[in-house]
């Protein structure tokens, strides 16, 4: 019997309605409709957390995120960089004595433009050298264009971005 494995879903928007969230919420369709009964997921909602990261609920889902197979983040951008929340959330989770070396990682950015691709630089770095996470791809940045104005759709580009991402990570998952 294969070990169960476990991606962490994690979503650092204080808004319902967001960008990133939206993309996760794909990421989650896919991985409950491909991944074989071996993978399970669990959804963090950073919003969950009180403003001090020493509560029950909060230890809890770092726990989580730090002992995940595969990591998907979403982010959103404000002023071109990653939002408060997200560094907050990240400060307190990223260990590199609890996560393992080479998790599968994929980032998601909510952003108002295309050209932000750029704001994700700095949790990239911190992934990489605090944890040795091993980034899938680029970020996905999910901007205006890339989703209907009530924010319940995304274009078809990202759906195929997001596709092809995730189906990676089932692969390095053994799936």
């Amino acid at each position: 019997m294969k070990k169960q494995k476990k991606i962490v879903i994690t979503s650092t928007s204080m808004s319902e309605s967001s960008r990133s969230r939206l993309a996760l919420s794909y990421c989650e369709q896919i991985i409950m409709e491909f991944a074989s009964d071996n993978i399970t997921c669990d959804f963090i909602d950073v919003r969950d957390i009180s403003t001090s990261y020493t509560s029950k609920k909060a230890k809890g889902y770092i726990k989580k995120f730090q002992k995940a197979d595969a990591i998907i983040i979403g982010i959103p951008i404000h002023n071109w960089g990653a939002s408060a929340q997200a560094i907050d959330f990240l400060s307190n989770a990223i260990d590199s004595e609890q996560i393992k070396a080479f998790t599968p990682c994929v980032l998601i950015g909510g952003a108002g433009s295309d050209k932000a691709l750029l704001a994700l630089d700095g949790v990239v770095r911190s992934l990489l050298t605090e944890t040795n996470a091993m980034i899938l791809g680029k970020p996905i940045i999910v901007s205006a264009s890339d989703t209907n104005q009530d924010k319940t759709e995304i274009s078809n580009n990202v759906a195929e971005r997001l596709e092809k991402v995730v189906e990676k990570m089932l692969e390095l998952l053994g799936d």
